[in-house]
C-alpha cells in the first residue's frame, strides 16, 4: 500500500461506512481498499448506535430528516456498522454528479464509493467522505471521536465501539449542538448569547435565534424538531442538558431581516470565547437595531441599553432613539423599505413605517392561512 509518489497533493483523511446490510461483502470491499496502492487503511472501527438512536443519527449524518421507518433506514440496516478509517495519498479534485447536482469532489474516493455500492448489491449500503469538511462531520457523529483526537492517536487496530451520537437523545451543552451545526452549514446565533452559560440561553431570553444558510440542514443537524406545522413558523426545539429549549431557525430571503443584512451577517461571522459563531460588531448594532424597532411594537429599555453599547463600541453616535423620526431614520439607513416576515408571528411595526396598503392585505392573507379563523380575527383586529 505504498504511495506512488506522483500526487502533488497532500494525503487527506477519509473514510468509509459498510452499514449493516452490507456486511455480508464487508471482506470484498476491504479486498478492494487494500488493493489500492493510493489508499492506506489506518483501522476499522465496529460501531453501535443504540436502536432507538439510529434514526436521528441517520438524520445528522445525511443532513434529511429520515422517520424510524424510513426505506433509507430499512435498507441500510440497523445493527452494528463497520468504518473504516482511511488516509488518501493520492486525493483527486473532480466533478462528479451526486444527488444534490454536480459537485467537486475527491474523485478517487468518490468512484471506490460506488465500486463498493456494487459489490454490496448497489443503492446506500456503503457510505464514504469525499472531501475534508465532510470528514470531520462524519468521523464524530459516527464513531464519537473528533478528527484532532483520530490524528493524536495515530494509528488503529480493529475496535468495537457503542456510541449515542451527541444530539441523538438531547445535547449535553450549546456548545456541541453548535459545533455539530457548523459541521453542516454556515451560521450565526443573532442575540442575547452574552452570559451564556453552557448550557445557553439565559432565563431573561430563554431561546435561541438562529441566522444559518441552509434551514433544513440546519434543523436536521441539531435534531430540532417543529413546534408547529403552520405556514411559515419556524419555531423548532432541541433537548439541551434538562432542559427543553425553543431555536428559530432563519436565513436571508425570508424576509426576517433585510436580504442583503442577513447575507453580510453570515458572511461577516466570527467567533466569540466560546467559540459560538456571532455577528460581527458592526452586523450585531444593525440586526438588533432592526428587530428592537421593526419586530417590536415599542423599544424596550433593556434594548435601548444595548444598542447604545454597541453603537459606541464601533464610534456611533445615533441620536434619540424613542424619537419615531430617528427610528425611521435608522431602520432606512438599514433598508429603504423593511421586508415582510414570511413568518406570521413575527411583528412588523407597520405603526412606524404605515405598511402599504399592498403589503398589509399580503399580511393578512399570511396570517388566515397560517392560523386560520384565530389568524382571520387577528388579521381584522391589526388591520
Amino acid at each position: 500500500m505504498a504511495c506512488c509518489g506522483c500526487s502533488l497533493m497532500s494525503p487527506v483523511h477519509q473514510l468509509m461506512v459498510i452499514w449493516e446490510a452490507g456486511r455480508h461483502c464487508e471482506c470484498g470491499v476491504l479486498e478492494v481498499l487494500a488493493a489500492d496502492d493510493a489508499l492506506e487503511i489506518v483501522g476499522t472501527v465496529e460501531v453501535n448506535w443504540p436502536t432507538q438512536h439510529f434514526p436521528a443519527a441517520l438524520s445528522q449524518l445525511y443532513g434529511t430528516h429520515l422517520p424510524s421507518r424510513s426505506e433509507k433506514i430499512r435498507h441500510c440496516g440497523t445493527g452494528p456498522f463497520l468504518v473504516v478509517l482511511l488516509r488518501d495519498l493520492d486525493p483527486r479534485p473532480g466533478l462528479r454528479r451526486t444527488p444534490r447536482g454536480v459537485e467537486s469532489v475527491d474523485t478517487h474516493m468518490f468512484d471506490l464509493k460506488q465500486v463498493a455500492r456494487r459489490l454490496t448489491g448497489g443503492g446506500h449500503r456503503v457510505h464514504a467522505t469525499d472531501n475534508a469538511a465532510e470528514f470531520r462531520r462524519d468521523i464524530v457523529i459516527l464513531t464519537g471521536m473528533t478528527e484532532a483526537e483520530f490524528v493524536e492517536r495515530g494509528t488503529f487496530g480493529r475496535e468495537t465501539r457503542s456510541v449515542t451520537p451527541d444530539g441523538a437523545d438531547g445535547w449535553s451543552t450549546v456548545t456541541a449542538m453548535l459545533e455539530a451545526l457548523s459541521r453542516r452549514t454556515r451560521f450565526c446565533v443573532l442575540r442575547n448569547f452574552e452570559g451564556w452559560d453552557r448550557l445557553g440561553p439565559t432565563d431573561d431570553h430563554p431561546d435561541i435565534d438562529l441566522l444559518v444558510a441552509s434551514p433544513d440542514e440546519a434543523a436536521n443537524a441539531i435534531t430540532a424538531h417543529r413546534t408547529s406545522r403552520r405556514r411559515g413558523r419556524v419555531q423548532h426545539q432541541v433537548q439541551i442538558g434538562h432542559r427543553k429549549v425553543n431555536v428559530d431557525i432563519r436565513t436571508p430571503g425570508d424576509g426576517y431581516l433585510p436580504a442583503t443584512l442577513a447575507e453580510q451577517t453570515l458572511a461577516d461571522a466570527v467567533a466569540d470565547p466560546q467559540a459560538v459563531s456571532i455577528p460581527s460588531a458592526r452586523h450585531h448594532l444593525d440586526t438588533l437595531l432592526y428587530h428592537a424597532l421593526v419586530h417590536r411594537s415599542a423599544l424596550s429599555q433593556e434594548y435601548a441599553l444595548r444598542i447604545n453599547q454597541l453603537a459606541a463600541a464601533v464610534g456611533e453616535g445615533l441620536g434619540d432613539l424613542y424619537d419615531p423620526a430617528v427610528q425611521r431614520k435608522l431602520v432606512q439607513a438599514i433598508d429603504v423599505e423593511p421586508p415582510l416576515p414570511d413568518d406570521p408571528s413575527v411583528k412588523y411595526n407597520d405603526a412606524l413605517f404605515g405598511m402599504p396598503r399592498g403589503l398589509r392585505q399580503r399580511r393578512n392573507v399570511q396570517r388566515v392561512r397560517s392560523f386560520g379563523a384565530k389568524g382571520l380575527r387577528r388579521a381584522f383586529l391589526v388591520s
